[in-house]
């Protein structure tokens, strides 16, 4: 996260992105817990709990991110971060949304594929959006998505600091899948998201909220695209 990308280091537009997110995404007083790695020692794997879960304080948590400061060759423990989820989380009620922001590989001899395996198994429910800044090797890019689909989210890949703003912002979206008149999945989307192109025709929408909502015989006419927002109910 030290190294540069124009004029700004990596780890203070993560931070901008982070607090754009804070500032006009988030609602005030939304359950919030926030885990950093890389901050504290050199060369350590290292992983700590700056924001125990607690209802959003919008003006504390941009002084606490603020303060966070990325360490010349800190490791990277994604395994054990994940890990932390079911301590982290303990207490939140539902599916616990995990937003993993990640500039580079695990580097810790950590299993993350064992660790959400172990999550499932002891019945913590997770969605996992992990967002990829600045990578540019493809299988690293293949595994995070792998790990998303195995944490029953998506991989967000973001180049610059335009599309990590982006990214941030439609890992907190709530994703839908349309289905089939043959009960086949046909597309998927976000809500409040870019337009699903489809053909007309009859649909069943299925947004994934816990409990999911279900919209039946959602009719798309010619020409038309679909397209959900939060007007709709979703939230």
């Amino acid at each position: 996260m030290l190294k540069r990308m124009g004029d700004k280091r990596r780890i203070q537009i993560a931070k901008d992105a982070v607090a754009n997110v804070v500032k006009n995404v988030l609602p005030d007083g939304m359950p919030l817990a926030l885990r950093v790695y890389g901050h504290k020692e050199a060369g350590s794997c290292r992983t700590d709990l700056e924001q125990p879960l607690a209802p959003l304080d919008k003006a504390a948590l941009l002084t606490r991110l603020a303060q966070i400061n990325a360490v010349n060759l800190a490791k990277t423990p994604i395994a054990d971060s994940l890990a932390q989820v079911g301590k982290d989380l303990a207490t939140a009620k539902g599916r616990r949304w995990v937003i993993l922001l990640t500039d580079g590989e695990e580097t810790c001899n950590g299993d993350p594929v064992a660790v959400l395996e172990k999550l499932a198994a002891d019945g913590v429910d997770v969605r996992l959006n992990i967002i990829g800044f600045a990578i540019d090797n493809d299988a690293l890019k293949a595994e995070f998505n792998e790990w998303a689909r195995l944490g029953g989210g998506s991989y967000f890949d973001a180049g610059e600091a335009q599309a990590l703003n982006r990214a941030l912002t439609d890992s907190l979206q709530i994703p839908f899948r349309v289905i089939g008149r043959n009960g086949e999945q046909v597309a998927e989307g976000l809500l409040d998201g870019a337009a699903v192109e489809l053909p007309a025709g009859s649909y069943t929408v299925e947004l994934d909220t816990d409990p999911a909502r279900i919209f039946r015989n959602v009719q798309l006419a010619p020409g038309k695209s679909l397209e959900l927002s939060a007007d709709d109910g979703g939230r």
